[in-house]
């Protein structure tokens, strides 16, 4: 198997060998990092949990989508946050909450082969709900295991599920004879089919069609807390405590004050409890201090300190400002109890655009733009066609240089080996805002854009599970008198 970042892993793992404790990477884009990250965890049998930390949601998405063609070697995560409107009237984000609340329950449950979180700078200093409740409020469900479907049924309750016709929203379930649909809040929805007291089968459930796919088994499956489960007496008081205590001339705001009261005294979640998640847990952390990595990664570090402290500042500026107004009615209180800045102190790899001063543990990049290589072939001020750019690709091939082409989409790499005729091509299923060339390897990656002038789409965040349902023959063929419908 070729390599492409063979030098720089290398040096990577004699600098975490030697425990140093920061290690910076000078001139390397994100994208090269984490496609060498990917060549470190095919090769190395990887075994190593890390958390890179990004500048913004967008980019940790677009980090995401980069490492995630290693997905059958490593398991990867993103956990994204929204913290800058916390103290204003706007929803809170229920993908976020199950990104993180997946990434929890996987800490709680977790194997032995190493995992990827990637995390943007507003989730990297949010708190979350210790291990400890995540452990106490999940199961895994594993094919052919003895389980009693109503049994199962009682303990999701317990957990925190609530019992539905459907399953359309995160947290609820539905049981129609021996089938069970679940959408946990730690995952996707899943359809498991019992005989008798045996678990026979799970399988992703399309909450669109409410077909499960039988082309797909899934041996096993976490399912995290329910959001009931954050209810409890012992909790719920540490909630209230937390909560803002209006002045004399904050009606609107003691009025809402006394429902959060209401509710949760009743054992009911209110609308947006999300961003309230912090309140109930005295020990809520960082995910860095919960998941305690072997190392940290940091995509353009000087970035993410600068934006956070920015961030923090507006939010103690917000919070003193909903003491003052009269008719605010946000009852959160100062930033530290749901935010706060992690303290870790294993290594950490910087990752850098721009070149910093150089100092013992730096390591320059040598790689170029992959445009730059081929444009001294080409040698044109013209645009030049796709099969003069395919010719071009031959000629570089000639010179003793392996070249790969980064792409998921299949088409384009059938396309691109039917112009290439027997001239070979090394692929890589991910996509690349822009190739590069590793001179001292004497390899060349080409991006989509590369050759076929194709942007790389902006991925789409998951949208909020809202979903037309209909009742199919598997969910009623086993319908027993008594079952919830």
């Amino acid at each position: 198997m070729t390599t492409i970042f063979s030098n720089l892993n290398n040096w990577i793992s004699e600098g975490l060998n030697n425990k140093s404790s920061e290690l910076i990477l000078s001139g390397f884009t994100s994208e090269q990092f984490l496609l060498s990250l990917c060549e470190r965890s095919k090769t190395n049998n990887f075994s190593e949990n890390v958390i890179i930390v990004t500048p913004t949601n967008e980019i940790a998405e677009t980090c995401f989508n980069v490492v995630k063609s290693a997905k059958k070697f490593v398991d990867i995560f993103l956990v994204t946050a929204d913290l800058k409107n916390h103290y204003r009237e706007i929803s809170s984000n229920s993908i976020e909450h199950s990104d993180a609340m997946r990434y929890l329950t996987y800490l709680a449950h977790q194997k032995s082969r190493g995992h990827i979180c990637i995390l943007s700078s507003e989730s990297f200093i949010k708190k979350y709900p210790p291990l400890d409740f995540i452990k106490e409020n999940s199961i895994i469900l594993e094919v052919d295991s003895k389980l009693d479907p109503f049994e199962l049924s009682e303990y999701l309750i317990e957990i925190g599920y609530s019992p539905m016709f459907d399953c359309s929203d995160y947290g609820t379930f539905s049981k129609k004879g021996l089938v069970f649909d679940i959408n946990p809040t730690s995952g996707d929805p899943v359809r498991i089919t019992f005989e008798e007291d045996i678990l026979k089968t799970i399988r992703p459930l399309s909450l669109a069609t409410q077909k499960s796919d039988t082309n797909i088994h899934i041996e096993s499956i976490f399912i995290g807390p329910g959001h009931g489960a954050l209810l409890n007496e012992h909790r719920n008081q540490i909630f209230k405590e937390s909560l803002q205590k209006p002045t004399n001339f904050q009606k609107e705001k003691f009025l809402k004050r006394k429902d959060l009261f209401t509710s949760v005294n009743n054992q009911t979640l209110f609308s947006d409890f999300e961003k309230y998640i912090p309140l109930f847990f005295k020990e809520a952390l960082p995910l860095v201090e919960i998941a305690n990595p072997d190392y940290l990664v940091k995509i353009d570090g000087n970035k993410i300190d600068i934006l956070n402290d920015t961030l923090l500042e507006t939010l103690n500026d917000e919070y003193q400002e909903t003491l003052k107004e009269k008719d605010n009615t946000c009852l959160l209180p100062e930033p530290k109890r749901f935010t706060s800045v992690p303290l870790f102190k294993k290594p950490q790899i910087l990752v850098h655009d721009a070149l910093p001063v150089k100092d013992e543990l730096t390591l320059e990049s040598s790689l170029i733009p992959s445009q730059l290589l081929i444009d001294k072939f080409i040698a044109t001020s013209e645009a030049p066609s796709i099969k003069r750019k395919v010719d071009t690709i031959k000629k570089i091939q000639e010179e003793g240089i392996t070249v790969f082409y980064a792409s998921e989409n299949e088409k384009s790499k059938d396309e691109l080996s039917f112009l290439m005729d027997s001239h070979k091509l090394e692929f890589l299923h991910t996509s690349l805002t822009q190739g590069f060339y590793n001179k001292e390897q004497k390899i060349l990656v080409l991006s989509e854009d590369d050759i076929f002038n194709r942007k790389i789409k902006k991925a789409r965040r998951r949208q909020s599970q809202n979903h037309e349902i209909d009742l199919f023959a598997e969910q009623i063929s086993t319908l027993e008198v008594g079952d919830f419908i």
